[in-house]
């Protein structure tokens, strides 16, 4: 009797902690399981903070380098700018330089052809005392004939000296052809029938023409031949 009172007191135990132990198991599950989800959350709101960050960074590194960026292309601009101004100066440097230069030479020449211009005056004056003491009579040019010798050798020296500065006699001939750029005509000489000179020859020479260089400092003055029938009668 007692043992069947003690066996039915013990079997509600059993099945209470039976239960107490699944409700413990349940609750450990369920513990487990929600720590589990609140893990993997924390773990993807951690990772979505750090995705969000990182786009932050990035975006915020974007901004701040686009003023650099910027800045840099504008300095490049500047630079090119400079560059290309300082092309220009060297340039017109260059160019001054060369215009200060042809300036000088230019000058240079300049006083040099008209002192040329006066020397060969004096030359056309001492050829002419040639030809004259060429056309006297022999007993007068013996008697010149040491102040001639003197005139020739001066002549010759001034030509000489000329010729040093680039100052050269034009060649020129009676019968050459009449050339505008080196000769200037006048007068019209009648040409003669027993005469064989063409038209548009050098009849005569009146001043010899000079060279300065490649200019021509003073053109031969000539008479150019013209038939006979060609000239203009007198009104």
């Amino acid at each position: 009797m007692f043992l069947s009172k003690l066996a039915a007191s013990a079997v509600p135990t059993v099945l209470r902690r039976g239960v107490m132990q699944s409700q413990n198991a349940s609750r450990r599950h369920i513990l487990a399981f929600a720590s589990g989800r609140g893990y993997c959350s924390a773990k993807t709101e951690s990772a979505a903070t750090e995705n969000s960050t990182g786009e932050k960074a990035e975006q915020e590194a974007k901004a701040d380098a686009t003023p650099a960026e910027k800045a840099l292309t504008e300095k490049d601009e500047h630079i090119a700018k400079l560059k290309k101004e300082l092309m220009y100066a060297l340039a017109d440097a260059q160019n001054a330089r060369k215009i200060a230069v042809e300036d000088v030479r230019k000058a240079k020449d300049f006083g040099l052809k008209e002192f040329a211009k006066d020397i060969v005056e004096v030359v056309d004056c001492l050829d002419g005392a040639i030809k004259s003491i060429h056309t006297l009579d022999q007993e007068t040019a013996n008697k010149i004939k040491p102040v001639a010798t003197g005139i020739s050798m001066t002549l010759s020296v001034m030509l000489k000296n000329l010729q040093r500065h680039g100052v050269k006699a034009i060649p020129l001939k009676v019968g050459d052809a009449f050339d505008y750029n080196f000769h200037e005509a006048l007068y019209n000489y009648p040409i003669k029938p027993d005469e064989s000179l063409k038209e548009g020859q050098v009849a005569s020479i009146v001043k010899t023409g000079y060279m300065l260089n490649t200019r021509v400092l003073r053109a031969s003055q000539v008479g150019v031949a013209q038939n006979a029938s060609e000239e203009k009668p007198k009104e």
